[in-house]
């Protein structure tokens, strides 16, 4: 069977998670805690970042990697054929090579600062031991997540703004009425956006860990609400509500 190995929070965990509960291929998730999942990962090959799948033939450490595999493997096509193919390609690797990393960024800057918060986010589904550690290393682990991500007041701003401008972008192209980014049927390019942009809009339906509105802090909570209810953010409610 499948492994996909995970985090909670992971946005990019989810597109793949998506992608594999649509196609119908059978696998389990092994959900781990930060700084644990690496460990996880090494023992299957893959480098240090989350989604990784574990198949029969080897292990595919990317979410882009892995929407390939179900596309190639399922009836649940995610590339349409010819010109309309390369432009779905070309908008989700943009999105999750631009947009993707923001997120972790901002949320993180907002989060960690919240203990209690923080530590659900991170741990939930994780094995106990992970949760027990990780619960009593938090403050470390957290220092060293902001290290690793670079993150501070000014990252965290620039991290807003480039969620913005795709915010604005992907809105820009729903302007003439469209209802998927690319044809006429649900493909990587709505899969990927939905998933990614799924925390900074607060899409209900995401199935890695998430925190009710009233949970977050007032200025997270804020730019949540802003996002949500622009063209791009309805968008992603629709396509959870339709497709997950």
């Amino acid at each position: 069977m499948l492994r996909l190995i995970t985090m909670p929070p992971s946005h990019f965990s989810e597109k793949a998670r998506w992608a594999l509960d649509r196609s119908g291929l059978a696998y389990v998730e092994e959900r781990h805690a930060p700084l644990f999942h690496r460990f996880a990962l090494k023992k299957v090959g893959a480098r240090n970042t989350v989604p990784a799948l574990v198949t029969d033939t080897g292990t595919l450490s990317d979410s882009s990697e892995i929407l390939r595999y179900v596309d190639a493997n399922s009836a649940f096509k995610l590339y349409p054929e010819g010109n309309l193919g390369q432009q779905v390609a070309g908008f989700e690797q943009e999105v999750s090579g631009k947009f993707g990393p923001a997120i972790p960024r901002w949320a993180y800057f907002h989060i960690i600062p919240h203990r209690s918060l923080y530590v659900r986010l991170c741990c939930q589904g994780a094995p106990g031991k992970e949760r027990l550690a990780f619960g009593m290393m938090a403050p470390i682990i957290g220092l060293g997540m902001k290290k690793g991500l670079s993150i501070n007041r000014e990252a965290a701003e620039r991290a807003t703004a480039r969620i913005q401008e795709y915010v604005d972008k992907v809105s820009e192209m729903l302007a003439d009425g469209r209802r998927y980014l690319f044809g006429d049927q649900l493909t990587a390019a709505d899969l990927t956006w939905s998933a990614l942009a799924a925390p900074p809009t607060g899409a209900t339906g995401f199935r890695g860990s998430s925190a009710t509105e009233a949970e977050v802090p007032a200025e997270m909570r804020s730019q949540v609400e802003k996002w949500r209810d622009t063209p791009a953010g309805q968008f992603v409610h629709r396509i959870y509500r339709e497709h997950r």
